[in-house]
Parts: structure tokens; C-alpha cells; sequence
């Protein structure tokens, strides 16, 4: 037995034949004994790492995203470099191998294959599993195979597309592992893709208590945190509501809550099943007040009937006048229905494991938004791994120099990779210098001044006119006032 993509289990019937890999025969598969006959519910999973033969850009390029010290995957990946380096693109594979677009697509016969890129996951048990995906745009293959494949003398051939993959049908070989399924209501795989302007098409969003009806009982598995999914974010809060609704009924029927007094039994209940707006509203409020804006909860009209909406709307705290979410700047717009969405997500829920993918979280926000930009992600989720892209040193300098994986080109235009050397919190100027390569931070009258500056220090050394060497000084000291030059730079 083995899970399938959709957490479900299925029998197997094999088939015989040779491994193209290790030419070993594939015996028939006993259901009782054999390698699909494992289960992977209680896993705590990973990505700790990819690998790239001749990919697009990626033509020999392995990443490790496991701590150098302790060999512990990490919890949190930033990725930084300059444009074209595949930030966007790693993102968005790293994402396909979860959820629903995972799974094993069975060919019969015997075939070669070229990966072009493949992909380590590790579990709690210390067992990892790599896929191996053929990107040919007509059938994609995506292959689960056990750790024991790779440490085969053919699994090198294998990587680089000189030996055959199966010659049997490949989801019949006893090295394949199942997918590791995701279950619908415990695990989550969420993406958040690059900025684009939201604008709503209904404003508040239209979403229906009828079509949240199917996430009352379970959250599904995978998210876009996207301009499109803005009333998938408002079906998630009205199943939210609704659900507790449900809770509340079936609280009160308890055998422990029959014989005592009613507001005792209401305060338990609300201390164990809190409400999701006035917890939204702390957190959007965080965002809203240096506006003096809020969320209005006081005019907040609930759905009762399957054809009902969610009435939830900005208002300006001073007048009390409500603000269409299509006027506020796009930057807070989507700031406000990403986080909220995630929140959302989380609330209140045990999340078994979890993927979050962010790319490029700090388009459209001011500096200051930055700063703790990280945290307010990290603090909602948990048992998740975060990846995030970023071309902001503020973002970057949040992650630990391990954690950090900086692209960039090789000599012939191919990506390679390297670890972060700033210190986590560290002056986002050092950042720059440091992991982004920056050669310069000022621009280019910066420069000129700089220039300036280093010349005007020989010219007062050098100079004996009293008046002269006085407004030599004085320049000096403006520019260096100016620009905060450091004198002491001069010399190192």
C-alpha cells in the first residue's frame, strides 16, 4: 500500500523486468513486504536541497540548504542575486514538487532520460528521497526515488543522462518511493509570487458562504497569495467564522458543559475558539494606523444565509468613514490581503507541515514595512519551511549568513552559488557590499564628492596659506558632513 498524491492509498500490481539503473530484476511487489509498504503521516519534511543539469541557465548547479555546522535542514532560505539568476524560476519548481502537481506519471517500456533538475526532501527519520524530473514539455516525469538509488555507481550516469531510467513501467520499481502525500486540512503549501497590482473586482470581495462551504471541515492543501485569490482569501474567513458557529453548537452539547451556567460555559469557549476579524484586525491595524486607518469591525456584517457575502471594510478612525480597499496604495492593498490571507491560513489550526514560498515580499512597501517584514511572516506560521527571494538587503539581512544563498554568474553566463557572509542584523549596507556584491552604495555625484573628499585631504596637507588652507577645510568638512564621510576611510 502506498500514498498516492491525494494522501490516498492504492495497491500496486507490478510488473517484472530489469532496472535500467542498477539492472537488477524487478521482482513482483509482495503488499505486504515491499518498498511502497511504508507510511509517511507523521513526518516532519524538508527540502534540503536541488541540483541542476543543463537547465535553462542551471547548467551544473547544486544547492544544499542544510546547516554547514549541524547538517540539520534549515528552516528558513533567502535567496538573493541579480536579475536573471533564476530567483522567480527556483521558486516556482521548488513549489511544483508539492501538493497536487507531484505525483508519478507511469510510462511503460524502456526509455533514456536526461533529469534536468532534481530535488532532495528529508525527513525526521533521516531518510530522504530525491525527485527527478524529465522537463520535456509534452509529459513531464516526475520520479520519487529512495536514497538508496543515489548512492547506486550508475546513479551519476543516471544524473547526467547516459544510462536508462526503467525498462519497466517506473512507478514498479522497488527503489521508487510514494510521493509524500500532503492531507487536505493538516499540511499546507503556500506561494506568494512576485507583486502585481491587486485590484478587486467586487469591493469588499463577493465570496459566498456557499462556495466556502467545502473549507468549513478542511482547509485545502495549496495557495496562491495572489492578486486572483483575493476572494479565495475571503472564502477562507467565512469558513473560519462559520466553522466556529458549528463549534459553538457542538460545545454547548458536551456532557461536561450541561449542568453549568451559561456564561462560564461562553467564556471557555471563547478563550479556546477565539474569532478571526478582531485577531485580523490587530494585525492589520499594525499596518493601517501610521495612515489612521482601521479595520471596522463595529460594521462587520456576518454571512447567515448560503447566498450571503462577508461585509468587512477599511475606515478612516477619525470620521468613521468607511475606505474602499481599492483605494488604498497598492503596495498596502496587497500587503493587507497577502499577510491576511496567510493568517487565515494558520488560525487556529494545528498545521502539520508546511511550505511557504515568498518572491520579492518587499515590492511596493516603504523601508520602514522591511524591517520586521520577516518576522511578521514567521510569527503566524509554524512547522513551516520558508523560502523567500529578495533584491532588498533590509530582507536579506534578517536571515542567518548560512541561510543565505547568493546566485550569480560564472565567466560562460551559467549560475552559481555561494553561502551569505553578513551577519543576520547586520547594517543593510554591509549587506550590499558583502553578499550583494555591490561595488559602490553611493551614486554617481556620491562618488565625485568622495573623490573630492580623498583629494582635498592631500591639498590641505600640501598647502601653507592660512586662508587657503582654511577654505580647503571648510570644504572639507561640508562635504564630509554631507555625504558622512568617515576621514579615517581615507587611509585604509
Amino acid at each position: 500500500m502506498s500514498h498516492g498524491p491525494s494522501g490516498t492509498h492504492h495497491r500496486h500490481c507490478p510488473r517484472g523486468g530489469l532496472c535500467g539503473l542498477c539492472q537488477a530484476p524487478v521482482a513482483p511487489l509482495c503488499p505486504v513486504d515491499c518498498a511502497f509498504d511504508m507510511d509517511y503521516d507523521d513526518e516532519d519534511v524538508h527540502i534540503t536541497g536541488l541540483s541542476f543539469r543543463g537547465f535553462q541557465q542551471f547548467k551544473r548547479l547544486d544547492l544544499d540548504f542544510t546547516d554547514p555546522a549541524t547538517g540539520k535542514p534549515l528552516n528558513r532560505v533567502c535567496f538573493i542575486g541579480p536579475n536573471g539568476t533564476g530567483k522567480s524560476t527556483l521558486m516556482r519548481l521548488l513549489r511544483s514538487m508539492l501538493g497536487d502537481e507531484a505525483s508519478s506519471n507511469g510510462r511503460a517500456g524502456g526509455y533514456k532520460i536526461r533529469p534536468s533538475w532534481t530535488a532532495r526532501i528529508t525527513n525526521t527519520g533521516g531518510e530522504s528521497c530525491r525527485v527527478v524530473v524529465d522537463m520535456t514539455p509534452s509529459a513531464p516525469l516526475h520520479l520519487w526515488l529512495d536514497e538508496r538509488a543515489t548512492q547506486l555507481p550508475e546513479w551519476s550516469q543516471f544524473l547526467e543522462g547516459n544510462a536508462p531510467v526503467f525498462t519497466g513501467e517506473p512507478r514498479f520499481h522497488p527503489l521508487l518511493r510514494p510521493f509524500i502525500g500532503l492531507t487536505p486540512g493538516e499540511d499546507l503549501v503556500v506561494y506568494v509570487p512576485s507583486d502585481e497590482a491587486l485590484i478587486l473586482s467586487t469591493d469588499p470581495p463577493n465570496s459566498t458562504l456557499n462556495d466556502a462551504q467545502h473549507m468549513i471541515r478542511r482547509i485545502p492543501v495549496v495557495h496562491a497569495l495572489a492578486p486572483s485569490t483575493a476572494n479565495t482569501f475571503w472564502s477562507v474567513l467565512i469558513a473560519l467564522i462559520a466553522k466556529r458557529v458549528e463549534d459553538y453548537h457542538v460545545f454547548l452539547r458536551l456532557d461536561s458543559n450541561r449542568t453549568r451556567i451559561v456564561g462560564e460555559v461562553e467564556a471557555e469557549f471563547e478563550s479556546q475558539y477565539p474569532e478571526i476579524l478582531p485577531k485580523l484586525a490587530q494585525l492589520w491595524n499594525r499596518l493601517l494606523a501610521p495612515a489612521g486607518l482601521e479595520l471596522d469591525l463595529e460594521g462587520v456584517r456576518l454571512p447567515s444565509q448560503l447566498s450571503h457575502t462577508l461585509g468587512a471594510t477599511v475606515r478612516v478612525k477619525a470620521s468613521k468613514t468607511p475606505l474602499p480597499y481599492n483605494q488604498l496604495s497598492s503596495g498596502m492593498r496587497s500587503f493587507l490581503f497577502r499577510l491576511g490571507y496567510l493568517y487565515a491560513l494558520y488560525f487556529g489550526r494545528d498545521v502539520r507541515r508546511g511550505f511557504l514560498f515568498v518572491d520579492e515580499p518587499e515590492n511596493s512597501l516603504h523601508p520602514d514595512f522591511l524591517y520586521n517584514l520577516v518576522d511578521e511572516y514567521s510569527i503566524m506560521i509554524k512547522n513551516t519551511q520558508l523560502f523567500v527571494a529578495t533584491h532588498s538587503p533590509i530582507i536579506a539581512g534578517q536571515f542567518r549568513p548560512e541561510e543565505r544563498v547568493l546566485l550569480g554568474f560564472d565567466e560562460s553566463g551559467h549560475v552559481v552559488a555561494e553561502r551569505g557572509q553578513a551577519a543576520v542584523g547586520t547594517d543593510p549596507n554591509h549587506v550590499l557590499m558583502s553578499d550583494f556584491h555591490v561595488r559602490s552604495i553611493y551614486g554617481r555625484q556620491g562618488l565625485e564628492k568622495w573623490n573630492r573628499f580623498k583629494e582635498l585631504r592631500e591639498l590641505i596637507l600640501s598647502e601653507d596659506d592660512k586662508a587657503k588652507k582654511k577654505a580647503l577645510c571648510d570644504e572639507y568638512m561640508a562635504i564630509g558632513r554631507d555625504y558622512r564621510f568617515d576621514p579615517d576611510e581615507i587611509s585604509r
